[in-house]
């Protein structure tokens, strides 16, 4: 969810504003599977087959120089019930690895134990007391490669990598008996997390080495968390390549360092894609956006569930709903697919824009019981745009301009840029008044007629209120 800045409307007299809601964990179920073919001509490291509860990636086909892996995210409903602090008869004796301290998860620190029984001295289950540190760890941390990246120092320098906030984590949960260990791997590229880079003036997003950590839970089993985007689960953009304290290595990874590289010929292409991943609500904290897996016990609010389309069927991209709250516009954007989720809701009635650029907005009303979940399909249907600039008579911006769209008495109001340029998007084809204002000088409005795909030009010249033109 983004925040828009820069336009208003005005409805008889009263100011609209967009707005953030703050900032949860939404909560996630379903399965999402990506089968990748990866190809090296020079040859390919070792990719090992791995699961866990939640998780899955398993080698389907391979030789020497290429490899299909399937990835796959199940995100089936997290029922652990085990109270906290964890009886020593749940862990055996082969699992008390994952609780001792080592040279960068100084999990025997005072510092580091003081911080974890105080985040946790109120947590009846296991979960309670891994939400609490995960919660704590996303907020209170600064995203930074080149600072100490052990536990004691991420702790009190705040700063450090996805090893830093994997290694704080790990001896965050292991000081109070809860088993943890670190997962190093590979996001491959066109993941969001991968590594931008510029070549010949394009963006390429070509993956990179990412660590994330496991939480052993005794009536789960290993549980993967990425304490930077998601708790009790990882996405199939995470490619495992070792598990510290296990026999589980690739020797794609060694010494702490993932060695695939996709500047030395290794190409990722996405085979399949299976997305059926629902977000069902969202929860407080943390400060920070997170993703969640659904847990038992969770009651649901309603959900509006949209999805945008154009008149044939196909997805609009970079489509978006706006759900009005009040004199507030939470913007929410849709997938790749189309699809909008807006959740968290209480019972009562909704307005919602749906719109694209260079599509005609669609305002709908939607009602909601207690706990509904309401569908709706909307077809958006190609419009135009309307753009301009606003200047005095020597051709210059003038500053605070405003650009008025009127219907009947009603009136959107649109600021204009520091260069004097406007823009009014989302239009169905007709007949449109507009007026443009600035402190000081006359208001003058036009009439212009916009047809069906038209990025239609109005330039206004306003004139000095005191003068007789």
């Amino acid at each position: 969810m983004r925040k828009m800045r820069g336009l208003g409307l005005i409805l008889a007299g009263v100011f609209f504003c967009f707005a953030q809601a703050e900032a949860a964990t939404k909560l996630l179920q379903g399965v999402h599977s990506i089968t990748y073919d990866i190809i090296n001509p020079k040859g390919l490291c070792s990719i090992p087959n791995y699961s866990n509860n939640g998780f899955e990636q398993k080698i389907i086909a391979e030789d020497n120089f290429s490899k299909k892996l399937k990835v796959t995210a199940k995100l089936e409903v997290f029922n652990s019930r085990i109270p906290f602090p964890i009886p020593d008869s749940s862990i055996s004796r082969d699992l008390r690895v994952f609780l001792k301290p080592e040279e960068r998860i100084q999990s025997d620190n005072h510092l580091i134990r003081s911080y974890a029984r105080e985040l946790t001295r109120d947590a009846k289950t296991v979960k309670e007391a891994f939400d609490e540190i995960i919660n704590w760890v996303m907020d209170r941390l600064t995203y930074k490669i080149e600072t100490p990246q052990d536990a004691y120092s991420v702790l009190t320098n705040k700063l450090g990598s996805c090893q830093g906030y994997s290694n704080l984590s790990v001896a965050l949960l292991r000081s109070v008996g809860i088993p943890a260990r670190l997962v190093y791997g590979y996001l491959p590229p066109g993941d969001i997390w991968g590594a931008t880079k510029v070549y010949w003036g394009v963006e390429i997003q070509e993956g990179g080495p990412h660590a994330w950590i496991e939480v052993y839970f005794p009536d789960m089993g290993w549980v993967s968390t990425d304490a930077e985007r998601s708790k009790n689960f990882v996405d199939p953009f995470h490619i495992v390549l070792a598990i510290i304290g296990t026999e589980l290595k690739s020797d794609c990874y060694s010494g702490g360092k993932v060695l695939i590289d996709f500047k030395e010929m290794t190409s990722f292409t996405i085979a399949e894609e299976v997305n059926e991943v629902e977000v069902l609500d969202e929860v407080n904290g943390p400060q920070e956006p997170m993703l969640g897996r659904v847990a038992v016990g969770d009651s649901f609010r309603g959900r509006i569930l949209g999805r945008i389309t154009d008149p044939s069927g196909e997805p609009i991209k970079r489509a978006e709903a706006i759900l009005w709250r009040g004199l507030s516009g939470e913007v929410h954007p849709a997938s790749g697919r189309g699809d909008v989720p807006l959740i968290g809701l209480d019972p009562g009635v909704y307005n919602v824009t749906f719109r694209a650029s260079g599509f005609a907005k669609v305002e709908r009303e939607i009602s909601l019981k207690k706990g509904e979940v309401k569908r709706v399909n909307i077809i958006l249907s190609p419009g135009g745009k309307i753009q301009g600039k606003v200047v005095g008579k020597n051709g210059k911006p003038l500053a605070g301009a405003e650009v008025i769209l009127w219907e009947g008495k009603k009136g959107s109001v649109y600021q204009v840029k520091s260069d004097g340029s406007f823009t009014i998007d989302y239009l169905a084809p007709g007949s449109y008044r507009l007026s443009a204002r600035a402190d000081g000088y006359k208001e003058k409005f036009v009439e212009k007629e916009l047809k069906r795909s038209e990025v239609a030009k109005v330039d206004f010249i306003l004139v000095l209120s005191l003068s007789k033109d």
